[in-house]
């Protein structure tokens, strides 16, 4: 490709619009589990509320799943998957953009491009009802403008980068750290520029404006609780995971998944281009600006300290960032031998994903991990990013509903399957007549045990053995209830 023709200045688009056409393709199509269950259910409902508090509601993400169930409502988990789909489009295409106006020549724009596109967990997350992919996509909006006013020699619009940044945090509180890498980059250029301090009452403006959907739920909730510390800790951290979050030492097995996760999203070249990209910032004509490897540093180690089996997921919106440096990195090759072999290695991501189930079985390293969920192949739904094959949360679901027809109790043992069931039953039509129980609700367990209807647990794991007084049937354990009460598991 030539430098900068029409057809270079397209890619951008084009690269979107495969991303977008690749998700879309291997998004997941029933009802999973977990959080996308959640959201499935909290949006099928209409309820924006959040048993988990505010840092759980994601309002942009509520709104824009409200819409796609609206617009496609033959199939819900498949139409917000399809709002992850088009975050995650966005992101690559702006990210292709970026690239492009740091080196406009086609090769380093399409090999960005493709290195954000193909990452494996990025991928993954832009195939599920999720909200990282839509952050992703509002901090790379951000970055294209400080981009484009550096190539364009202009001032950098901050009421604008502040704007979007009030959006992101409108659908993810992570918007806080992009805000916080900003406000220092500001205060650095008004030291020696200070006409800048001019500009706040804009920034603060925009800022507020573009953070509406979420602002005024804080300030509703703390009107109606009267407890502003509580609605701003509810805000910040939601209820239940302020140890998880705020530790500086979480367990080294949480964070060697995440980097094992990283290194899947980039194997061969990607990341040490991405690290060569900073080594030769000041040599060649191709650099990103300081502030975006302060973006990708803060988010890295704020991440990487919580306390939580699933941190990687938590830096998704991080790897747009590390497939921009390694697309600089890529620029700045200047050896066929190892621009090839570059090319190579992302040409073979998608055959090595394609195995890589085959080889953790293998190998057995993910059998510390393991989850066991009934129907679910732990390897494949790990491994392989696309999710369209993926039916397990729907089956278990479904498996249980059936064997509790037509007016049978079901005990949910795994909380991840809580809101899967609860979506299932709804859109069965079975909300009068099937009863979910938890493990924990043992006087109700004990008076369904004495009604003639059946009594159904959904085991967290299928490894488990059905206990006395329980048949296994199709996955899920039946008690066949009367006057003498089987054990309960």
């Amino acid at each position: 490709m030539d430098i900068d023709t029409p057809r270079v200045r397209r890619l951008p688009l084009w690269m979107g619009l495969a991303a977008f056409l690749l998700y879309i393709a291997t998004g997941a199509r029933t009802i999973q589990w977990q959080d996308s269950a959640q959201f499935t259910y909290r949006i099928a409902t209409q309820n924006p509320d959040n048993i988990y508090g505010l840092a759980m509601v994601h309002p942009l993400h509520y709104m824009l799943g409200r819409a796609a169930a609206i617009l496609f409502p033959s199939n819900l988990p498949w139409a917000l998957s399809g709002v992850s789909a088009l975050g995650g489009a966005v992101a690559v295409g702006l990210t292709t953009a970026c690239a492009r106006m740091l080196q406009p020549r086609g090769p380093t724009a399409l090999f960005t491009g493709i290195t954000l596109m193909l990452a494996h967990t990025f991928w993954r997350f832009s195939c599920l009802p999720e909200v990282y992919t839509l952050s992703a996509a509002l901090m790379m909006a951000q970055v294209t403008l400080l981009i484009w006013s550096r190539q364009r020699k202009r001032p950098i619009p901050w009421a604008g980068i502040l704007a979007l940044n009030g959006v992101a945090f409108a659908n993810h509180n992570l918007a806080l750290l992009t805000l916080a890498v900003w406000g220092g980059g500001f205060l650095l250029m008004a030291r020696t520029s200070p006409q800048m301090w001019r500009l706040l009452p804009r920034m603060a403006v925009a800022w507020i404006m573009g953070s509406l959907p979420y602002t005024m739920m804080i300030v509703q909730e703390a009107v109606h609780s009267g407890d502003l510390m509580a609605t701003i800790h509810s805000a910040l951290f939601g209820h239940g995971f302020r140890e998880e979050v705020s530790t500086l030492f979480p367990r080294p097995a949480f964070t060697a998944i995440s980097l094992a996760f990283m290194f899947l999203s980039f194997p061969g070249l990607s990341l040490p281009l991405a690290v060569r990209s900073w080594r030769r910032r000041q040599t060649t004509g191709v650099s990103l600006p300081g502030m975006v490897y302060a973006l990708a540093a803060v988010q890295l180690g704020f991440f990487l300290r919580y306390d939580v089996i699933d941190q990687y997921t938590f830096l998704v919106p991080v790897f747009p960032l590390l497939a921009l440096m390694a697309g600089c990195g890529f620029a700045t090759l200047t050896r066929r031998g190892s621009i090839r072999t570059a090319w190579v290695f992302l040409a073979l991501q998608i055959p090595l994903y394609a195995i890589s189930p085959w080889m953790a079985e293998t190998s057995g390293v993910l059998k510390p991990f393991a989850r066991n969920k009934p129907f679910r192949n732990d390897a494949q739904y790990l491994l392989w990013p696309w999710r369209s094959q993926d039916r397990s949360a729907h089956q278990l679901a479904e498996a249980a509903l059936h064997a509790a027809l037509p007016d049978g109790t079901i005990v949910m043992a795994d909380p991840m399957a809580t809101h899967t069931l609860q979506w299932m039953r709804r859109e069965m039509g079975l909300e009068a007549d099937i009863r979910l129980l938890r493990p924990q609700d043992h006087e109700a367990m004990l008076v369904s045990l004495q009604k003639p209807s059946l009594l159904v647990w959904a085991p967290s794991r299928s490894t488990d053995p059905a206990p006395p007084g329980w048949r296994e049937e199709n996955g899920v354990w039946i008690a066949e209830t009367g006057a003498k009460p089987p054990s309960t598991p």
